[in-house]
């Protein structure tokens, strides 16, 4: 039994496509006019910030590879400091990726913080290797990256209040 146009209660059906309906081309923001299959942030992500975010989910990934070992030491005692620091490291780590990410004016004071990680990493690595050259690498990429963020690219694609 095939129904067009009235309803088996009784009325007629609504049409398919009403005006009404919500459309992603009638969106508006800041008084112009989005288009489908156009970016809400037309510009390109300055390579401090590209830099930073690699920096940030590679040191995710690497805290949260290294988790087993902290798991392993709760079973001894629940609070240890370790555990205690992988945790705000994790913490600090998603935080300042979801405000970089999120183009917030915040997210580069944070992100300069995360930075600094690495430069007390580049004086630990020399000392225990007992070679000066593999500490280099850590500081200049430390130095690199808050030099980066600190300069007006970075700061004109985080601007987001």
């Amino acid at each position: 039994m095939e129904i067009t146009g009235s309803n088996p209660v009784g009325g007629t059906t609504p049409p398919r496509n009403p005006p009404h309906a919500w459309d992603a081309t009638r969106i508006r923001t800041s008084g112009r006019r989005v288009q489908k299959w156009h970016p809400w942030h037309p510009e390109v992500m300055p390579i401090a910030v590209v830099a930073f975010l690699t920096y940030a989910l590679l040191l995710l990934a690497g805290l949260g590879l290294t988790l087993g070992k902290i798991v392993e030491q709760a079973t001894a005692a629940p609070v240890t400091l370790q555990g205690v620091v992988w945790m705000a490291l994790i913490a600090a780590c998603i935080f300042t990726i979801t405000l970089v990410w999120q183009r917030k004016e915040a997210g580069r004071g944070f992100a300069v913080g995360l930075s600094t990680m690495l430069i007390p990493a580049g004086p630990l690595i020399a000392l225990t290797l007992g070679n000066w050259l593999p500490g280099l690498p850590p500081v200049a990429l430390a130095l690199l990256l808050i030099r980066g963020l600190r300069g007006a690219p970075a700061r004109a694609w985080l601007n987001e209040q």
